[in-house]
């Protein structure tokens, strides 16, 4: 971006495609060491193994430690009581915060 340093815009938008170009160049550039381009290894190594992006946002969670499921059924995590299945009397159990949703992992495996 050195390249813009001296150079005056009056609006984002003007900004912006001035960085495009500055990309643009950049990725059409060979190599020092190579005979190639960042956009022809970018064709040739990445493009062939890209996905597409999930259809849901990513939620940000936490991780809260094992805890071992009283008799009660219920786990105790930041001062609220989530209930988990019978069959996890007496095993340790981890679970998943999020801010919609807390998930319980059997924390056995």
């Amino acid at each position: 971006m050195g390249a813009l340093r001296n150079v005056v815009f009056h609006s984002l938008a003007e900004l912006n495609a001035a960085i495009l170009e500055q990309i643009r160049e950049l990725n059409q550039a060979p190599f020092q060491k190579y005979d190639t381009t960042r956009q022809r290894m970018f064709e040739a190594l990445d493009r062939p193994v890209l996905r597409p992006l999930p259809r849901e946002a990513y939620e940000f969670a936490t991780w809260v430690d094992k805890r071992k499921v009283p008799f009660t059924y219920h786990i105790q995590i930041e001062r609220h009581h989530y209930s988990v299945p019978y069959q996890y009397l007496g095993r340790h159990v981890r679970a998943r915060v999020g801010a919609q949703i807390v998930e319980i992992f059997d924390g056995e495996t």
